[in-house]
């Protein structure tokens, strides 16, 4: 009786983990997957933001907010499409990438082609509506800060 118990509570943990995998959306790469909408709110919440108002040149991070606000992002399986409205002017541009590096919360992610070729981003998950771009290796620029749509 003990024995069948024991593993009667095994089965039902081994279903419960199963049905918590499967809800989970899978890997970094297939969770960035999606429309993405640069989100203003976040981003005014972040150290960059707060150090960019410190900044002499305190506009710039106004500006910056500006150009995430008017950002959408479009991300498939092998192509990034990003669109800007800034300053009067549209842009779009497709780019396609190759996933390079991930971890349990991000995705670095290199351009194949466009002018951008050869470049590296990390997209990093911030939660299941969030995600972060930045430049690999610039630490010194602000990352841009999106929402799904």
């Amino acid at each position: 009786m003990l024995l069948k118990r024991k593993l009667f509570i095994w089965a039902v943990l081994v279903l419960f983990s199963a049905g918590l995998m499967a809800c989970g959306g899978g890997s970094p790469s297939k969770k960035i997957l999606g429309k993405w909408q640069g989100d203003i709110e976040l981003f005014k919440n972040s150290e960059e933001y707060k150090e960019m108002e410190k900044n002499p040149m305190g506009g710039m991070a106004k500006m910056f907010m500006e150009m995430i606000g008017n950002m959408k992002l479009d991300i498939a399986a092998d192509t990034i499409t990003v669109e800007l409205d800034f300053m009067g002017q549209n842009k779009k541009e497709v780019s396609k990438y190759k996933v390079t590096a991930e971890t349990s919360d991000s995705v670095t992610v290199e351009n194949v082609s466009g002018k951008n070729k050869g470049s590296k981003s990390v997209i990093t998950i911030i939660d299941a509506t969030h995600i972060k771009l930045t430049e690999e290796g610039k630490d010194d620029k602000p990352g841009m800060t999106f929402k799904k749509i």
